[in-house]
């Protein structure tokens, strides 16, 4: 995105600008689509709508007229309309801005962007000082937590003068933290299986696309009726569910795959020092954490 200078700074200033720019019209878009592109014409998903007199939104992204209603609610896009980067409001002759930084769990880079050119002066926006934390003038903002949560997060601003205060209700803030009574009733299983691990790892391939194949294909046989997207991914992720029957099961057929699953990540075979061991251990603490589901999410005072 090129940067442009930030010029609106107020309800005032986004409705003349609604009100300068021409409706694109092309081959994909009818004068009636009211496509008003905020600076590039060529960049037309970034754009302005105007909802009614006293509210209008600055988009990130469109989609093509012509597309029938299904195809347009089922499309990539689609979120990105439904909860846009910034909406303006004018009600009881004050003015509020609603901000939405993140509609997916990735990095949204493009939409980053959108925001720091298009805040008005005054409300700054920051995932950048704490890595995977973003904050609107120090107020915390939720992200999803995964595909499937589809949360509106968002924070609104109310001006007052040459300052912004959020009327929003604040977003539970919460780190990863391990639940340490599942731990503890796994304690016995998770150190047995590190014993086991430590005297077989040396003699398994683990670290080749083909070893790696042909034990998810033994997994899935193995499965069978289970679904073998969710219970094994393309790297012997096992569903937690799994995973736990394996680790508890000392003849377990798929010991040797889930095991393979962290040689992966952590080359036995590359030890040799204290150290290293010390190393090796950590990781498999951290990697059981995760694949055997004992990590939860901790609730932190909200900034």
């Amino acid at each position: 995105m090129i940067y442009r200078p930030n010029i609106l700074n107020t309800f005032e200033q986004v409705e003349a600008k609604y009100n300068s720019i021409k409706p694109l019209v092309s081959k994909h878009h009818k004068r009636e689509d009211d496509i008003r592109p905020l600076g590039d014409r060529r960049r037309k998903y970034e754009r302005i709508e105007k909802v009614d007199r006293n509210k209008y939104v600055l988009h990130d992204a469109i989609i093509h007229n012509g597309i029938s209603p299904d195809e347009a609610s089922n499309s990539y896009w689609w979120t990105y309309i439904k909860r846009p980067p910034i909406t303006w409001e004018r009600k009881g002759g004050k003015e509020f801005v609603t901000v939405r930084p993140n509609i997916q769990l990735s990095h949204d880079t493009s939409r980053f962007q959108f925001l720091r050119a298009y805040l008005p002066s005054g409300l700054y926006f920051d995932n950048h000082t704490k890595h995977g934390r973003h904050v609107i003038n120090n107020v915390f903002i939720a992200r999803p937590k995964d595909s499937k949560d589809k949360t509106d997060y968002h924070l609104t601003f109310e001006r007052n003068d040459l300052m912004w205060k959020c009327v929003t209700e604040p977003w539970a803030e919460t780190r990863p933290a391990v639940d340490k009574e599942k731990k503890a009733a796994l304690r016995t299983d998770l150190d047995q299986f590190y014993e086991w691990l430590c005297s077989v790892g040396p003699l398994l391939d683990a670290q080749t696309y083909e070893t790696t194949r042909h034990l998810r294909e033994e997994a899935i046989g193995y499965l069978g009726g289970r679904s073998k997207g969710e219970a094994v991914s393309y790297k012997l992720d096992f569903h937690v569910e799994v995973a736990l029957e394996i680790v508890k099961d000392y003849n377990h057929p798929l010991r040797t795959h889930l095991a393979t699953n962290f040689l992966q990540q952590m080359d036995i075979k590359t030890i040799q020092t204290i150290e290293d061991q010390r190393m090796f251990r950590a990781h498999y603490n951290s990697w059981a954490n995760r694949a055997f589901g004992l990590m939860t999410d901790k609730e932190i005072t909200n900034a």
